[in-house]
């Protein structure tokens, strides 16, 4: 118990490195407990943040719990601190990959109840299309099985929601398909959706539905002005840098031989045998042998991309020069593949842009150092950029900061390098809804 406890904290406690306090709003007193639906997972975050509410308010709640297998989903059954009414996994009702004709009416007429686009999200699966990445996938999903895997999702949650009939659900920020299926439901239905969502400064968080949150102009007037210098303003940037936050992430899933990627693929040939795991939608078509020698490949192929980006990449900026900002973005990434489906082919739209411009004009293209995890992007996608006559790619490693300091402009899909062209004082371009739009 004492162990759990401390798991608890540091869960509630790991998503910033300053305290973080759950503050309960003073509503009138209601008759009928508040019912909450939390998604879990692994990572015990959500966990931990449903242990503490319970402990201030007095409520109900139910849980879904994903991808929880073997010692996880035990830990869920036999766990007595958060006093659960019921839980449901995920894994047992949906998830499951099956080559069967779907009931396209129910989709249908699902689609049409819920204003969503199942293929949009389809699309946005970094499991089913992985596009322009260095990533590998282990099996091809064919029109029925993405539409089927769909159907079994939705009858699920239609099911839990209808049962439970929640007032709020509490869950992880929408990062894969299952995920954004039960967010829109949710939405749709008018239950109040809490997700932990970052405020790309450092590792600043709000609590809100997701990042697409509109603001009142009238209310942005009210706040009283800081009066702060843009030099001030440029020094509280550094002292929150998305960038140093990102780089303590990429320094932390540095990938080696003994590295637990390599180690997984051993434990997953020799220890996840149940069929049913296995045709999960995340681990179809893996086996140990196959994930074993995928990552050695690519980890010889990131030294070869890396490399190449090395040989061909711009390392300095002269003063004088004149030149667009464009940074790549992390792909697969939900900051683009769900919050900006159209344009989450970011060849396409460099080859856009480079139409676009005044012939006086380049356009500097830099690929984001957090691809590095992520093997890189293929040395063919390099390529096709650097053949575009009014484009020049830039190193990961050239600080982005003083790109956008010379620039004459950034254009960003979503991306934080917008947000950090005002704090210079340089106009910028944004594709897609984002937190700081308004601005």
């Amino acid at each position: 118990t004492i162990f759990l406890h401390y798991i608890t904290f540091v869960a509630i406690f790991a998503v910033d490195k300053q305290q973080i306090t759950i503050f309960i709003p003073l509503v009138p007193k209601k008759t009928v407990k508040d019912r909450i639906l939390f998604w879990l997972d692994n990572g015990l975050i959500y966990y931990g943040i449903a242990y503490f509410l319970n402990k201030q308010h007095d409520c109900e709640l139910f849980g879904i719990v994903d991808n929880a297998q073997g010692k996880t989903k035990k830990f869920f059954k036999t766990q007595k601190l958060v006093p659960f009414k019921k839980i449901w996994y995920f894994y047992d009702y949906a998830g499951e990959i099956q080559n069967k004709e779907p009931d396209m009416e129910y989709l249908s007429s699902v689609e049409k109840k819920y204003e969503i686009n199942i293929w949009l999200m389809a699309y946005a699966e970094r499991f089913f299309h992985q596009r322009n990445t260095g990533g590998r996938g282990y099996h091809k999903f064919t029109r029925n099985e993405i539409l089927s895997l769909f159907e079994n999702e939705l009858r699920f949650y239609e099911q839990v929601l209808d049962e439970v009939n929640p007032d709020f659900i509490i869950m992880r920020d929408v990062d894969m398909h299952h995920v954004n299926l039960l967010h829109e439901i949710c939405k749709a239905r008018g239950i109040k959706i809490l997700s932990i969502v970052d405020v790309k400064m450092g590792s600043k968080w709000i609590i809100s539905d997701t990042d697409k949150m509109d603001y009142d102009p009238m209310d942005l007037k009210r706040i009283p002005k800081s009066q702060r210098s843009f030099d001030q303003l440029q020094k509280y940037l550094k002292e929150f840098s998305q960038a140093d936050w990102v780089k303590e992430w990429v320094t932390s899933s540095k990938i080696n031989f003994l590295n637990s990627k390599i180690l997984y693929s051993l434990f997953d040939e020799f220890v996840l045998k149940d069929k049913a795991e296995r045709e999960e939608f995340m681990r179809i078509g893996r086996t140990g042998t196959k994930v074993f020698f995928g990552t050695i490949s690519l980890m010889l192929k990131r030294k070869y991309r890396y490399s190449f980006l090395t040989r061909y990449s711009k390392r300095e900026i002269k003063n004088n020069e004149k030149f667009v900002f464009f940074p790549l973005h992390v792909q697969p990434e939900r900051y683009i593949d769900i919050s900006a489906p159209f344009f989450s082919n970011q060849l396409e739209l460099v080859t856009s842009i480079a139409k676009s411009l005044p012939p006086e004009y380049k356009l500097y293209v830099k690929e984001h150092f957090a691809m590095k995890p992520l093997y890189w992007r293929k040395t063919s996608f390099y390529k096709e950029i650097l053949a575009l006559p009014n484009v020049e790619l830039i190193h990961p490693s050239f600080p982005p900061d003083e790109i956008i300091k010379k620039s004459s402009l950034v254009i960003s899909i979503t991306g934080t390098s917008a947000l950090q062209a005002a704090f210079y004082e340089k106009p910028s371009i944004v594709l897609a809804h984002t937190i700081y739009k308004e601005f």
